[in-house]
């Protein structure tokens, strides 16, 4: 019996060649052909089929792992089923398989299942898990800071619909096998491959641009004329680089205390032609002119010639003796003599 069964194998085999899955799945013949040899010699010495429930078709198959077995296609078998008939599709993929095919199938291993009809058929779906654009970039802007050792990059690729598709029994992740990359214009060239360099099961080559981004202060809201900023007006927004230039001020240090010269909208990058150093002395107002030394604090009432910021030296009259002096300014409406020189010619009285 054993050797007519060895000795019909061949012809066996070429009826079961007639029934693999399309030639774009690659059955794996000789794992087929294992599988077959073995359920023979089992079908030999045993019935077709256990008594039990009816064999029943599974029409909408899905698989994680990369063969389908005859368990998957047919319920209520036997043992049998967990032997791997045929490679399972890429992750992602789907097969129909029709009733012919299944009908051979069934034949082949002694199934007792028959199509109802032609149009029945069987769709095998292998499970998979997709690495989208977004989960690329963030992968390529790490590479790009290993790269490079700045703080941030957006990364712009050249075609945005770029993905991969791996099984669901590996790890979602891919890792960078090689960058190419241009600092002067930001353009790379990259090679990912998923989900690791010791099991690459996809790879794929991306190229696109790194725009360096940067974190400034911007105005929460609309600020007017002479408002003094103050930590409440600002909020930090990431931008990219190449938007700012040179008049863009870009820390707190040339914003907090300063005076709004000209209205700026929220959310807009402070420039330096926008602000400027408050004034607290206004051209015209009347002012407390000081002298103090070691020994002597006076003061005066003057008016002030000019406009004038905290630090600055302005022109200030005294009211009393019409004698103009310079001074800096102290604080609002306050001045202090330079030239103690003159403090004779300014009618001060002492504190």
């Amino acid at each position: 019996m054993i050797a007519a069964l060895v000795r019909c194998f061949p012809k066996i085999c070429a009826e079961k060649a007639t029934v693999m899955l399309p030639s774009h799945l690659l059955f794996r013949q000789s794992l087929l052909a294992l599988a077959l040899l073995a359920g023979f010699f089992a079908l030999a010495a045993q019935p077709a089929q256990a008594d039990g429930d009816p064999v029943l078709l599974n029409t909408t198959v899905s698989v994680d792992k990369d063969v389908v077995t005859l368990g998957d296609l047919f319920s209520n078998l036997d043992e049998r089923a967990d032997t791997p008939i045929a490679r399972a599709p890429e992750p992602g993929r789907q097969v129909r398989l029709s009733a012919q095919w299944l009908s051979r199938v069934a034949k082949a291993y002694r199934i007792q299942w028959r199509p109802r009809s032609l149009a029945e058929e069987a769709t095998v779906r292998r499970a998979s898990q997709r690495l989208d654009s977004s989960m690329l970039t963030t992968v390529l802007a790490e590479a790009v800071h290993e790269r490079t050792r700045s703080s941030r990059h957006s990364i712009v690729l050249d075609n945005t619909n770029l993905s991969i598709v791996l099984p669901t029994t590996v790890p979602a992740t891919a890792i960078v096998a090689g960058l190419s990359y241009d600092p002067g214009n930001g353009r790379f060239s990259a090679n990912l491959v998923a989900p690791d360099l010791d099991e690459p099961l996809a790879s794929l080559t991306v190229t696109g641009r790194a725009v360096e981004m940067l974190e400034i202060p911007v105005p929460t809201r609309r600020l007017s004329r002479g408002h003094i900023i103050r930590d409440s007006d600002i909020e930090w927004m990431i931008l990219p680089a190449d938007q700012l230039n040179r008049n863009h001020i870009v820390d707190l240090d040339g914003i907090l205390g300063q005076s709004v010269r000209r209205p700026v909208r929220a959310g807009d990058p402070f420039r330096g032609t926008d602000l400027e150093t408050p004034v607290v002395v206004s051209k015209n107002s009347l002012v407390t002119i000081r002298l103090e030394t070691p020994r002597l604090s006076l003061t005066a009432q003057g008016r002030a010639l000019d406009n004038g910021a905290q630090g600055e030296v302005i022109r200030v009259v005294n009211t009393n003796s019409r004698t103009t002096v310079s001074a800096v300014v102290v604080s609002e409406n306050v001045v202090r003599v330079l030239d103690e020189s003159r403090s004779n010619s300014v009618q001060l009285s002492s504190n």
